[in-house]
């Protein structure tokens, strides 16, 4: 049976898989059942305040679901979540559970947590308070020095700082031009009062996210978190207004080959990707890779997301979107999954294959075998997609039906792609010189 312990830092997990901070750990309820779904860490709420005594007001939360038709399918979709003030007041329920209840203070949280506390190591789970805010919403030292300490003494295992994953106010900008302010003090500020482990968030709109990521490294952190989130505007043409609420932007699985990027070049600095490129003539400041565990947040839909991640060099992954759509149970189909295809793979425990991802070069990919199509006189309806998709002229129709000269097809497979009903398949052979 394959290993699914993972290190992040000084935390061992049983399993790489983190259910991060939303709707689904806002309130105790929902953090048993995050908990007892099987994963390896959950990340509590953050409270969002602007003073350690505020009890903010409360919200409620609004879904957009682009492709909604893809949330179950093998297809993709984009994820948009939204809040706004709520009008009317729930009362009679815990804090945080319901459509507007209030929203705890936090002693209250500090407390709701520590009942949490002997739940999490039942169950082999490790905690992780997310604190504080940023961007426009930045609040003072002291408050993220309070959070910290309420969230340590309730007994959780590490803390997450909400740095910058929301692009509304583009915080990662905010990163960009003053790192001391918007990165490196509230790191220093909560390890002068924590021993815990300390993970920062980094939206993947910065500009440098390697250079924000270092820099994270070197002020203290114990772990970076990429964040994918991306500012949007959704608009509808008819009324000329916006459809929802933009905050806080737009994800979803179609964000994970962006992700598996960037985690490859965190973790190699800024070589790796790029090296296909001609050399621009100079040392970045940021070139240094990151050597502390890469934790991504965003994208993530199944077992793949999750392997991919891992494959480039991920320390752990927390899911959010998916759970949100599908629920708790997405958490032990992933761990299965995983074990079988580690025993497929015959490896034995995940350090076997994390970061091992191999990259093609362009001698490398001159070598692949290259497709050829084949057209299944049977299925073609004579429509004329391929002839209109291919620039080489390979195409042509012969008697209502598609007939491809090879001589002239490159393989580039745009005429599979756009075929309406799959008449069109690709054979691989070798690509000899001519």
């Amino acid at each position: 049976m394959a290993d699914l312990e993972v290190e992040m830092g000084p935390l061992r997990l049983k399993n790489p898989l983190i259910i991060g901070a939303g709707p689904s750990t806002r309130n105790y309820t929902n953090i048993v059942k995050a908990i007892e779904a099987g994963s390896g860490a959950v990340v509590v709420r953050s409270l969002h305040v602007m003073s350690p005594d505020e009890q903010r007001q409360p919200v409620r939360s609004v879904f957009r679901v682009f492709s909604p038709e893809n949330v179950f399918g093998d297809g993709l979709y984009s994820f948009q979540s939204t809040s706004a003030p709520a009008r009317r007041i729930v009362r009679g329920v815990d804090p945080g559970l319901g459509g507007a209840t209030r929203t705890p203070t936090l002693e209250q949280w500090a407390e709701v947590i520590a009942r949490l506390e002997p739940v999490a190591g039942k169950h082999g789970c490790h905690l992780i308070g997310s604190i504080g805010w940023c961007g426009t919403n930045m609040p003072g030292l002291d408050v993220w020095e309070a959070e910290a300490r309420a969230m340590t003494e309730a007994g959780v295992s590490a803390l997450e700082l909400h740095t910058s994953p929301s692009p509304p106010c583009e915080c990662a900008r905010f990163v960009q031009v003053d790192p001391d302010r918007y990165l490196v003090a509230p790191i220093r500020a909560v390890k002068r009062v924590s021993s815990l482990p300390v993970f920062v968030k980094l939206g993947v709109d910065c500009c440098d996210l390697i250079g924000a990521a270092r820099l994270a490294q070197i002020a203290g952190a114990d772990g970076v978190v990429p964040t994918t989130r991306w500012i949007s505007l959704d608009v509808d043409v008819e009324n000329e207004t916006e459809k929802i609420w933009r905050l806080p932007g737009i994800g979803g699985p179609w964000s994970a080959p962006i992700m598996c990027g960037l985690i490859y070049r965190l973790r190699h600095g800024s070589g790796g990707l790029g090296s296909g490129y001609a050399s621009i003539g100079q040392t970045l400041a940021s070139d240094e890779s990151v050597t502390i565990p890469i934790i991504p947040s965003g994208g993530v839909k199944t077992d793949k997301e999750v392997l991919q991640y891992l494959l480039s060099g991920a320390s752990a992954v927390q899911i959010c979107t998916q759970i949100l759509m599908e629920g708790y149970g997405l958490v032990p189909r992933i761990l299965e999954a995983m074990e079988q295809w580690m025993d497929r793979r015959g490896y034995s425990r995940i350090e076997d294959f994390c970061g091992t991802v191999r990259l093609h070069t362009k001698e490398t990919f001159a070598r692949e075998l290259r497709p050829h199509p084949l057209v299944n006189a049977n299925l073609c309806t004579g429509c004329g997609r391929c002839i209109e998709c291919c620039w080489n002229q390979a195409p042509s129709l012969r008697e209502g039906v598609s007939h491809i000269e090879r001589e002239r097809c490159e393989g580039c497979q745009a005429c599979r792609y756009v075929c309406p009903v799959g008449a069109i398949s690709m054979k691989w052979e070798e690509d000899r010189e001519e």
